[in-house]
């Protein structure tokens, strides 16, 4: 009888099926635990090629990254066709053999056509060296793209003034796409300007530590606006001198105020979530500003309009001044989300609760049975030695104990539609520190701190400017977070460099975070999908601001899958349509909106606008 495949060599073949079927980040993680030393030298060279390893052994790769740095392209198609000939002499060696030079070619092969180079316009030109250089320098290297990323490079949007608008699913690489933009560019125009537009500052605030850097060493003079719409001194000294701004659109409309000269040499607009041109206030003052660079004095710039979830993007195409061959459409994430949702079970609400996964799919549907039961809920009363049982029948106590059962796949977010009230964020953040104070058998965030030390020194930080009785001080005490738009941005910056890095697993916040910041989140527990307003009355969230939500769920190169889970089954009908891929709604424009609300309640005055 056969031993079966060793764990190491099961892990290739895994990772070699993600790499070739276009998940390259998934390959990367499915190696992440193999064993190199267990590989003879065609596997070592395969494992390499797919690991990324900052210490590369096999002469073969270390002769591809030097190819793909040099920009020496022939090198690579050389090593293919060497693994062509290796794979025909190995049959007459066996399958051992064969199978490793099979898989080495075809990976080959692959990398032939989608290392960053061949990708590249004139790939090989030394002008894209820094470029390359900042790809290859990372943790790991990206060395090719994903496909999404492909298609729009290899539609032309790098040249020429023509308009485009991408939409492309969260995570599919839109940061990386909008830097090689960049810098493309404005190497190609020394005397031009750029901008890139995102619509909240906590986005601004992530790009600052990444994109922002990374720009500035391959020499390209780039800062960040994110305040107010008055420019401090800072944001406004010598504009002259930068080439690029990375700002929300309230920050960039002061900055070009004070400084017209730098809004005459802005060339080229790309505008981030640009699904948030309906999106109230904030709506009208995108399109405002987006409005005033279309008739500018001296023509318009080259607008990038891109967002995961608009259907209607040929529209907004056109009027930025796109045409019919300028929309990139790509429907490719390099980590998918599966689906589930809570659905109580037993003679009394809330005994127990099922988590049924992929229920919008009768073909793959299937129930964890007693996901959560009141084994989940015991603890010991240390007052009286006697066992109790925590209520659990609420929505909002299923919700972070699903959240905390999810804890060792990876990072939770407990999204909530509202950030005050019993029914809100902070209302989340009562109850889970209301579990924790129970000895009950859920894990608990703290049990997944990466580093104590930079945890504690956050709590003492915010014990010093909020009080160590304020529910986001307590939250990080025990290793989770709070997140939403009333509290200040440095507060929210040191919540999220916390998540990244992973010092809390546990977050719980409004759209400030989950509509934003591209962090490490496996799993997605939607508390809840509708808004409450001030009078009490309650409101959908949309189809595709849904669908933004859950793009947060999986992160390439962080998980190969993520998990989206519907903690209220009332509301799943408003989320299945989006785990169905269904088109989300429409966008229409704020300002088009707001004037014709205008122009009615002029008319009922006999007043023409």
């Amino acid at each position: 009888p056969s031993a079966g495949i060793l764990s190491s060599e099961a892990a290739l073949f895994a990772a070699a099926a993600f790499y070739l079927g276009g998940y390259s980040a998934s390959a990367y993680l499915t190696l992440k635990s193999a064993n190199p030393d267990a590989f003879g030298e065609v596997q070592r060279a395969c494992y390499e090629l797919l690991s990324r390893p900052s210490m590369i052994k096999s002469t073969r790769i270390l002769a591809l990254v030097d190819a793909v740095r040099r920009g020496n392209l022939g090198v690579i198609q050389e090593q293919r066709q060497q693994a062509t000939e290796m794979e025909r002499s190995a049959l007459q060696v066996g399958p051992d053999e064969w199978v490793g030079w099979c898989l080495l070619r075809r990976m080959l092969a692959k990398f032939e056509a989608t290392n960053i180079r061949a990708v590249l316009p004139d790939g090989e030109e030394e002008f894209w060296n820094p470029l390359v250089r900042s790809l290859l320098n990372r943790d790991p290297p990206a060395w090719d793209f994903f496909p999404s990323q492909i298609d729009a490079i290899r539609s032309g949007l790098l040249g020429g003034e023509t308009t485009f608008s991408i939409q492309m699913p969260t995570g599919a690489g839109k940061t990386a796409l909008s830097e090689t933009l960049l810098f493309y560019h404005l190497t190609k125009r020394p005397a031009d300007a750029a901008i890139l537009l995102v619509p909240y500052r906590s986005l601004a605030a992530e790009l600052r530590g990444s994109l922002v850097k990374r720009l500035r060493h391959m020499g390209v003079q780039v800062r960040c606006a994110y305040g107010g719409t008055v420019p401090t001194a800072e944001e406004g000294r010598d504009l002259a001198g930068t080439r690029a701004i990375v700002a929300t659109p309230e920050a960039l409309s002061g900055l070009l105020n004070a400084d017209p000269d730098f809004f005459a040499k802005v060339s080229l607009v790309v505008c981030d979530e640009g699904h948030l041109l309906d999106g109230a206030a904030r709506g009208v003052g995108l399109e405002l500003l987006l409005s005033r660079m279309r008739v500018r004095e001296g023509g318009p710039p080259k607008f990038v309009f891109v967002s995961a979830i608009v259907p209607n993007i040929e529209e907004i195409n056109a009027w930025l001044g796109g045409t019919d061959k300028t929309v990139v459409r790509s429907e490719y994430r390099p980590a998918l989300a599966d689906f589930a949702v809570l659905r109580g079970a037993g003679q009394r609400s809330g005994a127990v609760v099922n988590l049924e996964l992929h229920p919008q799919d009768a073909t793959s549907r299937f129930v964890i049975e007693r996901f959560l039961s009141h084994d989940d809920f015991r603890y010991r009363n240390p007052s009286t030695g006697r066992w109790n049982t925590y209520r659990s029948g609420s929505v909002k106590a299923q919700a972070v104990a699903a959240a905390r059962k999810a804890l060792p796949m990876g990072a939770v977010a407990i999204f909530a539609a509202n950030k005050q009230g019993n029914q809100g964020a902070v209302g989340l953040a009562e109850e889970l520190l209301s579990q924790l104070s129970n000895s009950m058998p859920l894990r608990k965030p703290s049990e997944f701190i990466r580093e104590a030390a930079m945890l504690q020194a956050a709590v003492e930080y915010f014990a010093l400017e909020y009080g160590i009785s304020w529910i986001g001080t307590r939250m990080l005490a025990d290793g989770a977070a709070l997140h939403h738009g009333d509290i200040p941005q440095e507060s929210r910056e040191v919540i999220e460099s916390l998540v990244r890095k992973g010092n809390v697993s546990l977050v719980i916040c409004t759209n400030t975070l989950a509509e934003g910041v591209n962090l490490p989140i496996r799993t997605l527990v939607l508390y809840s999908v509708k808004r409450m307003g001030p009078d009490g009355a309650t409101t959908n969230l949309l189809a595709r601001d849904i669908k933004n939500l859950v793009g947060r769920a999986g992160r390439a190169g962080v998980t190969t899958k993520g998990l989206v889970i519907c903690a209220n089954e009332s509301q799943w009908p408003l989320v299945a349509p989006v785990a169905m891929q269904r088109t989300g709604e429409r966008v229409a424009g704020a300002l088009l909106q707001l004037m014709d609300r205008l122009s009615s309640a002029l008319s009922q005055l006999s007043i023409t606008l």
